[in-house]
Formats: structure tokens, sequence, C-alpha cells
């Protein structure tokens, strides 16, 4: 098991952020929605801020809340904006309206049992589901009662580890929701963080509260699970390596049927261009997956996917559309609103080998496919962009 913390150093932070009500993920975002709340981070990776866009308009307001930490996840559910502090585990409750005043909890365990390194949350039948990415099996992922959260995580599910991987932890990442059922993606590392194997998807029933089997992935360290259809029959899952050059066998995308719980291959790193980090369905026929590339070896020997830009793609033909944004140096996102807006977030590390071609900042454009950010300059946040939801 490992952190993915140390991603945010190496430029390769699997980053989770698709809003969602209670039962079911909700794929663009409120239709009616006329906020992108979006979290930044600071130039020193110290400190963090929520920021808002106004839509149409564009209009930012900066800094709106400036104690969150420089690396977070934010989703919209039910009205609430949550937000997971991934440096310091907690989980805030704001009222997306005011901001003010947000309720903290704690991600801990008051019995002792650890919470290393929260990943994502999803909430089922009035629990909140935390993934612990440095967690062993049996504390994989945590719960907090809706109703009481000052009770902070009182009880866990039990995710079998790969055989194959020996260091006691499953090393959970992004979570999926629907129907009641919490799907978990699983890297499967060792302790020097190599794969052990192609990795899994984890399925949990939110009612009983234990996992029902696991689904096995055709490609390695799975960072990213979301919804593909208009029901919960199926989902895509984007997979890559950290700290190695992506080849056809271990990076692209898996399409999953959550009915047979099966998976099979639906690109290789060849065909959407690289390590998928990130993937958003906006319709049957149109999705985006943030990719990563470009392996470059640092001095320590340590192999960092240097450049990353958004590929539109074609789900239901299952094909390959084109670039949907230029090369930079690390794209933490890629959303489309509910009015059909896509939303690209650049972050330019002072630490990348390859900073790309696109400065740092936010890029809005109609999410149809094309390039949005040919000729474009990104919105300035003040800060750089770590995650969005849509209010």
């Amino acid at each position: 098991m490992r952190s993915l913390v140390c991603g945010l150093a190496c430029g390769l932070l699997w980053v989770s952020a698709c809003g969602g009500d209670t039962t079911s993920e909700v794929r663009i975002g409120d239709v009616g929605a006329k906020l992108a709340i979006v979290t930044s981070r600071d130039s020193m990776n110290m400190s963090g801020a929520i920021n808002t866009v106004a839509i149409p308009s564009l209009k930012v307001n900066a800094g709106i809340d400036a104690t969150v930490d420089p690396d977070t996840v934010l989703h919209v559910i039910g009205g609430k904006l949550y937000l997971l502090n991934r440096f310091t585990n907690t989980l805030r409750i704001y009222d997306p309206t005011s901001f003010a005043a947000p309720t903290e909890i704690k991600v801990t365990s008051d019995s002792g049992k650890m919470t290393m390194y929260p990943q994502d949350f999803v909430i089922a039948k009035d629990k909140i589901f935390i993934s612990f990415n440095g967690n062993t099996a049996d504390t994989a992922v945590g719960i907090i009662d809706v109703a009481q959260p000052s009770a902070h995580v009182t009880r866990y599910v039990n995710v079998a580890n790969a055989a194959a991987d020996k260091d006691g932890g499953p090393d959970p990442a992004a979570l999926y929701v629907c129907n009641d059922k919490v799907y978990v993606a699983l890297s499967d590392l060792d302790m020097n963080y190599q794969p052990t194997g192609a990795g899994r998807v984890a399925v949990i029933d939110a009612t009983t509260e234990t996992s029902t089997g696991v689904i096995q992935l055709t490609k390695e360290n799975p960072g990213h699970i979301v919804q593909a259809a208009d029901d919960c029959t199926q989902a895509l899952v984007g997979s890559g390596p950290l700290g190695a050059a992506p080849t056809d066998t271990n990076a692209g995308i898996d399409a999953v049927d959550l009915t047979a719980k099966t998976a099979t291959s639906m690109f290789t790193s060849t065909q959407i261009g690289g390590s998928v980090a990130s993937i958003e369905v906006a319709l049957p026929t149109l999705a985006y997956a943030v990719v990563l590339f470009n392996p470059v070896t640092t001095s320590g020997g340590y192999i960092n996917l240097a450049s990353s830009k958004v590929v539109a793609f074609n789900p239901s033909k299952k094909t390959v559309i084109g670039d949907a944004s230029g090369v930079a140096g690390y794209i933490p996102f890629a959303r489309v609103s509910g009015s059909g807006q896509l939303f690209i977030g650049v972050d330019v590390y002072a630490t990348l080998p390859d900073k790309g071609t696109l400065t740092g900042g936010l890029y809005v454009g109609k999410a149809d496919g094309t390039n949005i950010t040919d000729g474009a300059t990104g919105i300035s946040l003040g800060q750089s962009p770590v995650a969005i939801d849509f209010n």
C-alpha cells in the first residue's frame, strides 16, 4: 500500500471530482447550476482556497475560504458542498450559497483504528463512505453516519487484498455510488508503489456495509471510476502506473459491466494517449479523459509523466475524437457543467521538467469535442486549480 500524496510531488496525483446525490452519481452536474466551485493551492503547496466562477458570466470570486488544504476533493451532494481535506484528514460541509461556518468532521476513528490518506468519498444510505489509501484491508473503507458526524469513523468495510499483493492493503482510490452500491477502485500496489497486477473494483452493499465481491480489471493502478450509462449497469475506469511509462497493457480505459461484473479494454494507452488520470462522461457519445504522458527520468531515477492533456472520445462507438486541450504540465480536472461547458484546470508545477504550452488557470469552452484551449488564456484564480464541482 502507499499514499497517493506522493503523486503531488511527482506530478501524478489522481483526482476524483464527480458530483452526486445520495443514490446515484450526477454525471455532468446540476442542469440548473449557476456556479462552478473550484478549490486551489498556493505555489508552495502549503495551503488552499475555495473559489467560485459564475455561470455563464465566468466572474471569479477568489479566496472565499483560505483555510482549506492544498489537496482537496469536493462533491456537491443534496444541496451541500462536501470538501475532503486530504492533508489534515477532515471533511467539511458547507452551505454553497454562503460558505459560512462550515461543519467540520475529523476523518478519524475514536477506536484507534487507522484512517491513513483519505482519497475520496460518496454518500449512500445516509452514510459517508471514505476510501483510505494507506489502510490495511480490514479498514480500507471507513463509514461516518450522516446523522452523527461527530462520532467520526465508527466502522469499516473489509476489502480483500489481491492474491499477489502481500503488503496488507488494497490501495483504494476513487469511489462511485449508484443504487446503494458503492464501487471502489483498487490499485493493488506493493510497498515500492509498483502494481502487483491489473487493478480491481470492489463492490460494497451500502445497506449491509459488506463487500460483495470484486471486478477484475485489465489495466494497472485504476485511479478513477465514473458512470457510463443512464442507469447503474456500466462504468468506465481510467488506469495507469505511477513511476513508469504507460504501455498498452498497463494503462488506458476499461469498460466495466456492473451487472455481469466483468471488464474489457475500451482504449489502450496508445489509443487514448497515455495513462488516464480521470474521466468525465458528458453524453453517451461524448466523454473526456485527462491523460498523462511523456515519461522523463529524474535525477533520482524516478520516471515522471511530465505532460498532460485532455482527450475527447465517443464511449458508444469506442472511438477517439481528438485533443480537447493543448499540452500542459499537469491538468487536475476536466469537467462538464449542466449547461454543456467544459471546464479544464491547468496547473504548472515548478518541478516539472516539461511544463507544456498552456499557462495555469481555468479554461472554459463548449463541450463539443473540439480543443477549447486554442488561442485561449486561462482564467486566473490567484492560485493553481485543484478540484471542481457545480451547484
